[in-house]
């Protein structure tokens, strides 16, 4: 028995909610838009997508070399 098995982010089981919130994204139209407005559609989308968004956020939010 692995003490982290019980943990629900390590239990390998993923609610329906966030596999509708992924669906619902991917479903949508491409939008084309510069760089910079990324963050400002993932802003505007934060209610839609909380997961997504926040994931958005700490990936776009690196910085570049």
């Amino acid at each position: 028995m692995n003490m982290f098995d019980s943990l629900p982010a390590f239990s390998g089981v993923t609610s329906f909610t966030d596999c509708d919130e992924l669906s619902q994204y991917l479903s949508e139209d491409v939008v084309s838009m510069k760089p910079q407005d990324t963050l400002v559609w993932w802003a505007s989308k934060k209610t839609i997508y909380p997961r997504l968004s926040r994931m958005a956020f700490d990936y776009l939010s690196i910085p570049g070399m």
